[in-house]
């Protein structure tokens, strides 16, 4: 047995779950849950400060079911006096327009409730920055292709907060806390600009299915441009040489989400693996035929391969994989959450309003007519 190579084995096992939490999203956060806490600490924030409101607009307290004591004027703090039973309600009246003054009781708090959650969320990737790089997104003139697919599963998070909001403002009294749950966990995933499955959905009916996992895993539960971010730093030390596993982790996870319908069948995904291989072959010879020095030629191999296969990939997937960059498939890292965010981008076009994918499309095919071109 080798020594070098079983400590080799040893030290590449014991980095693997590092790694995949480091490159996944969700450690990526300064107190641990953070979404989830701001979430639901926001949401019983805004239920009780509405729960209160409504005590004064009434002027009555709930203090058991069917029981209510009023509120007195002199016991509302002063600036407020002003809203003191600015709903006349009768609690105890079967009249139907006090049914209606009813429901609007019964409700107030939970509209607290989903405007706390809404504000929760948006507030915890506030603190991360990941708000601030959409905006970046929002605000530039062009996109490349893998910030325009960032971008994009972003914005998709906006319609599962809502959809959180609706869910969580009524899960403690209800059944619906699992569909809280299955629209809070999307939405964090779309925001951070993770995955909610470890790959492209084929690979568990490969028949190399455990290779095809791990090496999944070990390039990070991320979207393409995380993904790609992880896969490319780890040539910069390769000398030239894309590894297999890399190769397909790089399918699997940048090309495949976005270009799925040209990478259907093994050949084709075989195919994609050479150009990528030699896409990263020939930007090392290119750095060595500089004739610069050692760190002088891993500083150019760095610059070409980001390009290659990070900002510039627009560029690369039409010259040398013959992709029509304007048929990709933007925010598709979670397939699951693209469809019903598209049936919601569809009623707004309806509406005569244009969704923000459709904007960031229109940014990357302005970047693809005018952007620059580093040709090998």
């Amino acid at each position: 047995m080798n020594p070098t190579t079983t400590l080799g084995g040893i030290k590449k096992a014991a980095e693997f779950p590092f790694k995949f939490l480091a490159n996944g999203g969700h450690a990526q956060q300064a107190i641990p849950s953070q979404h989830r806490l701001f979430n639901a600490a926001f949401m019983m924030g805004g239920w009780w400060a509405l729960d209160q409101l409504r005590d004064i607009v009434f002027g009555v307290n709930q203090v058991s079911e069917g029981e209510f004591v009023e509120i007195k004027k002199e016991n509302v703090p002063a600036p407020l006096r002003f809203l003191h039973k600015a709903i006349d309600w009768d609690p105890y009246s079967d009249a139907p327009q006090e049914k209606w003054k009813k429901l609007a009781h019964q409700m107030m708090p939970a509209i607290g409730a989903g405007v706390g959650a809404v504000a929760g969320s948006m507030f915890a990737f506030e603190l991360n920055g990941r708000a601030r790089v959409f905006k970046g997104y929002k605000q530039a003139q062009s996109l490349d292709l893998l910030k325009a697919d960032d971008a994009v599963q972003y914005g998709q998070a906006s319609p599962l907060r809502v959809l959180t909001a609706l869910f969580g403002s009524f899960s403690s009294a209800s059944a619906l806390t699992t569909v809280y749950g299955g629209t809070l966990n999307p939405s964090f995933a779309s925001a951070a600009g993770a995955r909610t499955f470890f790959g492209n959905p084929k690979i568990f009916f490969s028949k190399d299915f455990f290779k095809r996992m791990f090496d999944n895993l070990s390039h990070g539960n991320a979207n393409p441009l995380k993904a790609a971010n992880t896969i490319v730093g780890d040539l910069v030390h390769s000398k030239g040489k894309m590894s297999e596993s890399a190769a397909q982790g790089f399918v699997d996870k940048v090309l495949a989400p976005m270009f799925g319908h040209e990478l259907h069948t093994p050949e084709l995904q075989e195919r994609a693996r050479k150009t990528l291989q030699e896409l990263v072959a020939k930007s090392h010879e290119a750095a060595l035929a500089s004739g610069k020095s050692e760190a002088e030629i891993a500083a150019e191999f760095s610059k070409q391969i980001n390009y290659h296969l990070k900002d510039g990939l627009g560029h690369t997937v039409q010259e040398h994989f013959g992709f029509d960059v304007n048929k990709a498939t933007l925010g598709n890292a979670n397939p699951i959450i693209r469809w019903p965010t598209r049936a919601l981008d569809k009623a707004i076009e309806a509406l005569g309003i244009k969704p923000h994918s459709s904007k960031v499309q229109e940014k990357l095919a302005t970047h693809m007519a005018a952007g620059p071109s580093m040709r090998l």
